[in-house]
C-alpha cells in the first residue's frame, strides 16, 4: 500500500470524469461534497436487471465507473471545485485474474478480494492510495509491491504525473 499525489490536478481530473482511462474499474463507493453531499453505493441491483441483461453483465457485484462517471461529474461540475469527494475503485474481475497470474504469486484468486484505488480530494489536493485485500495471510508482501508498482505504471501509461508520498 503506498499513498500518490496527482501532481497535475486539472489532468488527472479530467482523465478521471471526461475520459474513459478509468472506466473499466468497478466502483465500490464514492462521496461527493459540493453545495450537496451525494454519496453513492456501487453495488449493483440485480433486481433492477432482466435475466437476459443480468447475464450480459456478468459476475461483478460493483457498477462500472464508466457506468456512473457522467452522473459523478454532474454532481461535481460548476463554477467552484467541489468542497471533497473521494472514491472507492477495484479492479475488474477479469484484470485481477490476470494481474495475479502474472504476478507470479501463489494465492488463488479466490484468496484476493480486490486491487484497489482509493482517491480522495480535498483542499484542491488529490492522494490516491492503492491497496490489495486478501482473506488469508499472504506471508509477504510481494503482491502488494506488485500493485504498487502496476499503480505508477497504469498511471503514466494514462499520462497522468503523480509523485509518491
Amino acid at each position: 500500500m503506498k499513498a500518490y499525489k496527482a501532481e497535475e490536478l486539472r489532468a488527472f481530473t479530467g482523465a478521471l470524469f471526461r475520459s474513459e482511462r478509468f472506466d473499466a474499474f468497478l466502483l465500490c463507493e464514492a462521496s461527493f461534497r459540493t453545495a450537496f453531499s451525494l454519496e453513492i453505493d456501487g453495488r449493483r441491483n440485480k433486481d433492477w436487471y432482466s435475466a437476459e441483461e443480468e447475464q450480459e453483465l456478468g459476475p461483478e457485484d460493483f457498477v462500472r465507473w464508466g457506468e456512473v462517471r457522467e452522473l459523478a461529474f454532474q454532481a461535481i461540475r460548476g463554477k467552484k471545485a467541489p468542497k471533497a469527494f473521494r472514491l472507492v475503485l477495484r479492479l475488474n474481475r477479469q484484470e485481477s485474474t490476470a494481474f495475479l497470474a502474472e504476478s507470479g504469486s501463489r494465492l488463488r484468486p479466490e484468496e484476493v478480494s480486490g486491487f484497489y484505488w482509493n482517491l480522495q480530494y480535498e483542499e484542491k489536493t488529490l492522494r490516491l492510495v492503492s491497496g490489495v485485500s486478501v482473506t488469508v495471510f499472504p506471508g509477504d508482501k510481494a503482491l502488494e509491491q506488485l500493485w504498487d508498482q502496476a499503480t505508477v505504471a497504469r498511471l503514466r501509461a494514462m499520462g497522468l504525473v503523480i509523485s509518491e508520498l
